[in-house]
């Protein structure tokens, strides 16, 4: 079944000088036989037994395992070879300590695919067989050396392999203790070819079927007479090559076995690496937090159905029958140009009806505004407000400084609101007279109806300003009125009034998309484009935050690469720590792709263990920012009267940041350490079981 045709392998020694330790090895191994090895040590037995098992390489000559040539086979194939067809037992044993018994021998089964279930089953019957039925949840250090031996023995033969190795099995043991593990040895040569390598003849005459002495890297005698003369022919086996393969299961278990081992390194390791990713979990909730006040800010500031209709050439206008033929459009709730009018100094404008006996209250201020408003309600949510919106002519809103004044109340609260809107409800405010000084009285100079116009108030805007807010259609009435009446004789300055034919703004009925390209398709055959400038102002804003989240995000990457470095290095020690380990799963038939994924699991893992931690610490930190923030802050900024609201989550907590952040910080920790898992699957396997 095994054939060694002039075969050779070197060594390099510590000069790098060639050491020839098999020379020319020629042997026929048969189906059944318990061949004992002896000779000296460095004579070169384990070296062959390595050779046969795939352990390590040679260098000329051939071995044929059941009529197929090894020459070309590569890492994968020995494994699978060693995992379908060869047990070997160990001198020193080689079990994997944070494994218990029946976890170490049901490996080589879990390793070919096999399920959990089965291989435990047939672990545990191996067990029993061998006397390790009270043993099988010990770990492998709460072992005696026969104990040890046994488990490790029960370890090759879970898979029946055709081929036992044994490479000095009792050398490590007292005599009763090694004649019984060589009992069990010659009781499974009935059924296995059984290599044995020792240096005990007396245990090799009484045991072996066959005794092969090796000295100086040549074989000096074999007790098989037709040794290698004619090749006799034997029964023809195939050779098992089943593909291998740890499941993720299992390999996640040696992974997180690992970690737990070292749980201190782990968690510092963690912690440092979790410093870059908190960076970049501040940047995005601080970015996310502001974009989102901002937008709320100008969403609650600018109308979605406001849009600016304006010429395709930016010199034109609009002129007024084009206004007209837009406003009759069924989309159009609302179109007009921009008025701007600069107000004339002391205004007295306002009164209050007492009784109609009593003389009227005039507020005397530096001035007093009228201001048009649009139709829609949400412009003006900018500011503390209470009431509702005007809905015709003669409804107006007015500021919480009007108020004051025309209640004789000081410093109106916000919480007021209620309570003077109900007191005024039945007290109309009305525009009686307008005088400019005691020189100049307007009423000679403008047409003024006969009796004072009312005006209910619905509504209070907190502002310290003195403006009265009408709608668009009342404002232009007012200023249409003084232009017709307005007389230069009079001597009195014109108040400048402004209006701006450059653009148009305009007031949809609904913000429906076929609704919106059907009117931008009418506006387009007159020449003219339209533009929602809350988008355009939101487009400007998520430009503004996008930018500064990739510069902001590109800086603090560094960081995290670092600490990626970081974790690189603690990977690499603990492949050197566990180079062992590497070769003891290697020589019971692990992949090399099975050891790399091993410990890029434990990369990622502490990648991923890393984010949790900095995640956690994120959340908290901008739990305590955003409180001090509200807590100090934002009293200055509400006394500015920006229209924010009573409180701002500064850091806002973003999910799909959250998401992206994890898996950058994994495929970070994965490709650097993948460096450190590919040089384990590159380790040497007789070397790394020969480390300490």
């Amino acid at each position: 079944m095994l054939r060694v045709k002039s075969l050779n392998k070197y060594y390099k020694d510590a000069g790098c000088n060639k050491c020839h330790v098999l020379r020319d090895i020629n042997l026929e191994i048969k189906k059944g036989e318990f061949i004992a090895i002896l000779g000296e040590s460095g004579s070169g037995k384990s070296t062959m037994l390595n050779v046969i098992s795939g352990l390590e390489p040679y260098e000329s000559g051939n071995l044929t395992i059941d009529g197929v040539t090894t020459k070309q086979f590569n890492k994968n194939d020995w494994a699978m070879y060693r995992n379908n067809n060869v047990g070997i037992i160990f001198q020193e044993y080689h079990l994997i300590d944070h494994l218990s018994v029946v976890e170490n021998i049901e490996l080589p089964l879990l390793l070919q695919g096999t399920s959990k279930r089965v291989s435990r089953q047939r672990a545990l019957e191996t067990c029993k067989l061998l006397g390790l039925i009270n043993h099988v949840n010990k770990s492998p250090n709460h072992l005696s050396g026969g104990q040890a031996q046994r488990v490790a023995i029960a370890r090759a033969l879970i898979t029946e392999p055709k081929i036992l190795l044994a490479d000095e099995p009792t050398g490590a043991l007292d005599y009763e203790n090694s004649k019984r593990i060589l009992d069990i040895l010659k009781t499974l040569s009935k059924y296995h070819t059984v290599i044995l390598v020792t240096h005990d003849e007396e245990f090799a005459h009484i045991y072996a079927d066959r005794i092969i002495t090796l000295e100086d890297g040549r074989i000096t005698s074999d007790s098989n007479t037709c040794r290698i003369t004619s090749y006799q022919s034997m029964q023809k086996e195939d050779l098992i090559v089943r593909k291998t393969g740890m499941k993720h299961s299992l390999l996640l278990k040696f992974a997180i076995h690992n970690i737990h081992k070292r749980k201190l390194r782990t968690l510092f390791t963690s912690i440092i690496m979790s410093i870059g990713i908190v960076t970049l979990f501040l940047i995005t909730f601080l970015i996310t937090g502001v974009r989102n006040e901002v937008t709320k800010f100008v969403s609650s500031s600018a109308s979605q159905n406001e849009y600016t209709v304006e010429p395709e050439v930016k010199s034109g206008i609009i002129k007024k029958d084009t206004v007209n033929r837009i406003r009759v459009m069924n989309e159009v709730s609302e179109a007009y140009h921009g008025i701007t009018v600069q107000p004339l100094t002391n205004h007295k404008v306002l009164q209050k009806r007492i009784n109609e006996k009593e003389s009227i209250h005039i507020y005397k201020a530096d001035y007093f505004r009228v201001e048009s408003i649009p139709v829609l309600e949400d412009n003006y949510r900018k500011h503390a407000f209470y009431g509702r919106y005007p809905t015709s002519k003669n409804e107006v809103l007015i500021t919480s400084k009007m108020a004051e004044h025309i209640t004789g109340m000081k410093n109106l609260h916000e919480s007021q609101f209620k309570d003077v809107l109900n007191s005024m409800e039945n007290e109309p405010v009305t525009v009686k007279r307008i005088t400019h000084s005691k020189e100049y009285d307007l009423l000679k100079h403008i047409q003024v109806p006969p009796k004072s116009e009312a005006f209910k108030v619905v509504g209070i805007i907190s502002s310290d300003e003195f403006v009265m807010y009408m709608l668009h259609t009342k404002t232009q009435e007012y200023v249409d009125r003084y232009l017709d009446t307005y007389n230069p004789a009079s001597g009195l300055p014109r108040p400048e009034i402004i209006v701006d034919q450059s653009h148009l703004t305009v007031y949809l009925n609904e913000k429906d998309q076929p609704e919106f390209n059907k009117i931008k398709n009418e506006l387009n055959t007159f020449g003219l484009i339209i533009k929602n400038p809350y988008e355009m102002m939101q487009r400007t804003v998520n430009q503004f935050f996008d930018t500064s989240l990739y510069i902001l995000l590109t800086a603090a990457s560094v960081s995290l690469i670092v600490s990626g470095i970081l974790i690189g290095l603690i990977v690499y020690i603990s492949v050197i720590e566990r180079t062992k380990e590497i070769g003891i799963l290697a020589a019971i038939g692990a992949r090399a792709s099975n050891i790399r994924v091993v410990f890029l699991i434990e990369s990622v893992y502490i990648g991923l263990f890393s984010g949790i931690i900095a995640l956690v610490a994120s959340i908290i930190i901008s739990i305590t920012i955003n409180n001090l923030f509200n807590h100090t802050m934002m009293a200055v900024i509400q006394s500015f009267k920006f229209g924010l609201s009573k409180e701002l989550t500064v850091l806002q907590v973003d999910v799909l940041s959250i998401f992206i952040i994890f898996m950058v910080s994994a495929a970070i920790t994965a490709l650097i350490g993948y460096v450190p898992a590919y040089l384990a699957s590159r380790l040497n396997i007789a070397d790394a079981l020969r480390t300490e």
